[in-house]
């Protein structure tokens, strides 16, 4: 079972109890729907979850499942999205947060769900985004430009630019 969880071991005559937390791998948390045709990239190690075109929360929510509870959050104001409210919402850079919770409402993961190419986390790709693609590039700084990586090999290069450009992450 996903959470808290109780160990406790009878010694000789004492008890030991021991509290530990289940984590299970998001591979085992997260499903994306067969017939939805969106690439979608789970990234454990950086907590991220990036979709490949435009796409708008509720068609998000409706396409990937999971065992555990699915709780949406507006990443800069915290409160929560109700996706089939917010289906005018996209998913952009850094904007909206996924909970995975148990049923007693204990969060197991939280992941940031970006668009890949959204330079300003509006959650559609524009010309304002690429200028910030040819920026990024040009800047020969190492940031964290993961929501640039078109070809998911850990690293932003003029590679991911051209990809982008040529309209790579439709």
């Amino acid at each position: 079972s996903v959470g808290k969880q109780t160990l406790t071991l009878n010694v000789g005559t004492g008890t030991l109890s021991l509290d530990v937390t289940v984590t299970p791998r998001s591979s085992d948390l997260l499903r994306k729907d067969a017939s939805y045709k969106q690439v979608v990239h789970i990234d454990e190690n950086k907590g991220t979850i990036t979709v490949f075109s435009a796409t708008d929360l509720k068609t998000f929510a409706e396409n990937i499942q999971s065992n555990l509870n699915m709780v949406f959050f507006d990443a800069l104001n915290g409160y929560e999205l109700s996706p089939s409210a917010f289906s005018s919402r996209f998913v952009g850079r850094n904007s909206v947060l996924l909970r995975l919770q148990t049923a007693g409402g204990i969060t197991v993961a939280t992941y940031t769900l970006q668009l890949c190419g959204d330079a300003n986390g509006d959650g559609l790709l524009t010309e304002e985004d690429k200028a910030g693609w040819v920026k990024a590039a040009l800047s020969g700084k190492e940031y964290d430009y993961d929501y640039l990586d078109v070809n998911l090999d850990g690293v932003y290069t003029l590679t991911d630019l051209v990809l982008l450009l040529q309209g790579g992450t439709e």
